[in-house]
């Protein structure tokens, strides 16, 4: 695909697996990432996170996460609010199905324990600083994926495929590094909430923040 310059859109249809589970985990990722470094600008409260991500999906215990398919969801993002987004890849499918998801995944998200007492709202399209991620795909090391906001609960991400790996940027594998690492104290925070949900015993929980 080219601009109206007719330069090529690097970030255009240049990978055969743009509709795939690993470029959609790490954009989810990249804005987990996000919300983390700005913390701060929550007022220092630890985030409690869930996320439609493939790694916490297939080590869940007995329930079935939120249960409303969110690909994330904040859920003291905040006073008084949940958080929603839809996250799908830019192009005219995912920006034409992500509306009515959005709305459907709001419904899911209300009828949750956690959502009790809070308005449960898309989430804010300025919340993301900076407003563009970008990071090494999971899986596909010449692969980088870049994330930006559409509009209010939802992200769009775009796959860019570069000539080798060596001509990756080394801040793309750091994001990636670092991002995976957070969704892991995700993985964490879900797991517990899972265990009491059940009545199991508690775990080991390191919040966002």
């Amino acid at each position: 695909m080219t601009s109206p310059a007719g330069l090529v859109d690097p970030w255009r249809d240049t990978d055969r697996d743009i509709g795939g589970r690993y470029a959609h985990d790490t954009a989810v990722a990249l804005r987990v990432r996000n919300l983390r470094h700005n913390v701060v600008r929550f007022g220092a409260r630890p985030l409690e996170i869930s996320a439609n991500y493939s790694a916490l999906l297939e080590r869940t215990t007995c329930s079935d996460r939120d249960g409303s398919g969110a690909d994330l969801v904040c859920w003291n993002g905040g006073p008084g609010e949940v958080w929603v987004w839809e996250i799908v890849h830019d192009d005219p499918e995912g920006r034409r199905r992500s509306a009515l998801a959005l709305e459907r995944h709001i419904a899911a998200v209300r009828t949750d324990p956690r959502a009790t007492g809070r308005r449960v709202v898309p989430g804010p399209a300025g919340v993301f600083v900076p407003a563009t991620d970008v990071g090494q795909q999971m899986g596909s090391p010449r692969n980088a994926v870049k994330v930006d906001t559409r509009g209010a609960g939802v992200e769009v991400y775009q796959v860019r495929r570069y000539r080798s790996r060596s001509a990756v940027p080394r801040a793309n594998y750091e994001a990636l590094d670092e991002a995976i690492d957070i969704m892991h104290e995700v993985e964490d925070w879900e797991r517990d909430y899972e265990r009491r949900l059940c009545g199991q015993s508690h775990v080991h929980h390191v919040p966002l923040g």
